[in-house]
């Protein structure tokens, strides 16, 4: 049923600007509403892959693409989430280096997020906001 897409669609929208969940939280408050697996995956593709294609591609453009087939996210759904980890890790600014990894890693895994993603984050932080 093409409702049940947009319904999938408009929800992953939602809850990612919003409260930046991921993908498999997001699957997790649809499926008990009965939406198919089909358009939550299609949904979840719009919402964390899709970008705008300017048409021309090149040698970064398919390295880039091939990021983002492992993180499973475009290049600005990645910056967003970044941005909103990088709030969190210094929200913590006075923890030790291993509470903080914690904190983030169950931050992350909370809102729906995998291995893939959590760990490149955690070193992406970790270089940018070395302990002191």
């Amino acid at each position: 049923m093409q409702s049940d897409y947009a319904y999938a669609e408009m929800y992953s929208q939602s809850r990612w600007s919003s409260r930046g969940w991921g993908p498999k939280r997001i699957k997790a408050a649809l499926v008990p509403k009965g939406i198919s697996g089909a358009h939550i995956e299609r949904a979840l593709q719009h919402v964390f892959l899709d970008e705008e294609d300017d048409g021309e591609k090149d040698d970064e453009d398919e390295e880039e693409m091939d990021k983002e087939k492992k993180w499973g996210m475009s290049k600005s759904a990645k910056a967003h989430l970044i941005s909103q980890a990088t709030k969190q890790w210094l929200r913590s600014g006075n923890a030790s280096l291993e509470t903080r990894k914690a904190r983030m890693v169950r931050w992350l895994q909370y809102r729906g997020f995998n291995w893939d993603v959590i760990s490149p984050i955690l070193r992406q932080l970790q270089s940018k906001y070395p302990a002191q």
